[in-house]
């Protein structure tokens, strides 16, 4: 479902929200804490990407062959193929509007990086992006921290899904996969939203 949110003085709508007072700018920087019940979040998140990498053995040892081929099963996209997997990030990124330069410099946010393995796509394909992501599950932080270069990748560990870190209109494309769902009411969804577009620059693109 790809928006394009143009950040502006009036309200800006989408198909299921409103959003309204959502600019704020550089010098008088405002975030929206979002309420996402953490500690059930957090508990339910660990164990499952527990019980997923018990399976896969140590990360740190894969090819990059491997990370290409196994990767997303340590994500909810396990249930994809090599494949499956690759088509799926292209047909996402094809969503987005404007798209993605491949001979631009461009900066990338992911909700719900995880392990990194759609932010790896993303940097493989396009050399000149680079990206910031964040997740609840520290496990998957630190594999992503292997899995992505320093140098172009930034990654934290978040509890309370504030983005303070990220400064208002500095990024290009949102990348918000399958994250929502997680989400328990609407007012999340909505404080969430305003955050988005709080660090979105003027046109630029979210997917969710």
């Amino acid at each position: 479902m790809p928006y394009n949110l143009m950040v502006s003085k009036v309200p800006i709508s989408t198909s299921t929200v409103r959003l309204t007072e959502l600019t704020t700018t550089s010098s008088n920087k405002q975030t929206f804490p979002i309420t996402t019940q953490v500690p059930a979040t957090i508990i339910a998140a660990y164990n499952r990407f527990q019980n997923v990498l018990s399976r896969y053995g140590n990360v740190q040892q894969w090819s990059a062959n491997e990370f290409d081929a196994k990767l997303h099963h340590l994500s909810h996209w396990s249930h994809l193929n090599a494949q499956q997997w690759l088509d799926f990030v292209n047909k996402s990124i094809a969503k987005l509007d404007p798209p993605m330069s491949p001979t631009k410099n461009f900066t990338f946010f992911e909700l719900g990086v995880g392990v990194g393995a759609f932010s790896r796509r993303l940097l493989l394909q396009y050399p000149y992006a680079n990206g910031i992501g964040v997740d609840i599950v520290r496990d998957a932080i630190d594999i992503a921290r292997i899995v992505l270069p320093s140098d172009r990748m930034k990654l934290y560990t978040v509890s309370n899904n504030e983005y303070n870190m990220i400064d208002n209109s500095t990024i290009d494309h949102i990348i918000v996969p399958g994250v929502i769902c997680y989400f328990p009411s609407v007012a999340s969804i909505e404080n969430l939203m305003r955050e988005l577009v709080r660090i979105a620059k003027p046109g630029a693109s979210i997917l969710f």
